[in-house]
């Protein structure tokens, strides 16, 4: 299954981009771009709330925020 990853590749993207390529995680980038106001767009507040970046989907798990996206996958894949 590939990972969903919503953002634009700022640092805090960045971050989750490396953790996955480290791992060997198949991912797909979704752009949202926050200075465009797509983060408050209803179609994304559907998948995240509050309007926060990033955000995965593994699968029907949904995650944000890169330290806590990060700490998934460390756990996940302890390799």
């Amino acid at each position: 299954m590939v990972v969903k990853v919503y953002g634009l590749a700022y640092v805090s993207l960045k971050h989750v981009l490396v953790c996955l390529i480290e791992k060997e995680i198949e991912f797909e980038t979704v752009p949202v771009d926050i200075f465009k106001g797509e983060h408050k767009d209803p179609e994304f507040l559907k998948l995240q709330p509050f309007g926060v970046l990033p955000l995965i989907q593994d699968g029907d798990y949904s995650l944000y925020e890169s330290r806590a996206i990060i700490r998934y996958y460390a756990e996940k894949y302890k390799s």
